[in-house]
């Protein structure tokens, strides 16, 4: 009688297929990229404000100095002795023209850029120097003044006058030959000569 062969239980638990399995797959995951880092923004340029020479300048004109290390205004616009002036130096500080020395010199100042401060200082001389400024004396006050253009004429008769007094004084005949005849003096006073008349004396003047 044939021999028959069955496979048996253990054998069939022995043929369970084995998962399968992908050595090169991974689980899919999402990688987040990192913050940015705060930034700090960059200032905005700020403009230093104007100095005391540049905020005149603007208000009253004149001449502005201006150079990368400093400023110097001047109201007058440089050396003018028959304008008072003011200038306003590097440091801000005011300095007005001056008048010194019984009002002969004038201490003028001006912008330099070769000067500390930018500062400049000039002394002139003047006849007269009044306000800070140069200026041209008025005339001398004459204290005697005459009706003739030509002194001591005795051929025509005049009169003197002393602006001090406002006293008047006529050339007369003191006697038919006699004249006195008034003038001003060297010193600026009123002077008296008498001479004679060959012809007489007339109307306060020498007859001809």
């Amino acid at each position: 009688m044939p021999f028959l062969f069955s496979h048996s239980h253990s054998s069939q638990h022995a043929l369970q297929q084995i998962p399968h399995t992908n050595p090169t797959h991974t689980t899919n995951s999402t990688v987040q990229a990192p913050a940015p880092e705060p930034t700090t923004p960059t200032p905005e340029p700020t403009t230093p404000p104007p100095s005391l020479a540049e905020q005149e300048s603007q208000t009253t004109g004149g001449y502005l100095l201006n150079t990368s290390d400093g400023t110097c205004f001047d109201s007058d616009r440089g050396i003018t002795s028959d304008v008072k002036g003011y200038v306003i130096d590097e440091q801000g500080i005011r300095h007005d023209d001056v008048c010194e020395q019984n009002n002969n010199v004038l201490r003028e100042y001006y912008c330099s850029e070769y000067e500390k401060d930018y500062l400049g200082i000039k002394y002139i001389q003047c006849s007269l120097c009044q306000d800070g400024a140069c200026v041209t004396p008025p005339p001398a006050v004459k204290l005697c003044v005459e009706s003739n253009a030509k002194s001591l004429d005795f051929s025509t008769a005049g009169s003197v006058t002393d602006t001090r007094t406002k006293a008047v004084f006529n050339d007369t005949c003191s006697t038919p030959y006699v004249l006195f005849k008034y003038y001003c003096d060297f010193s600026d006073h009123v002077g008296k000569r008498a001479t004679t008349c060959p012809n007489g004396c007339k109307a306060g003047a020498c007859s001809p």
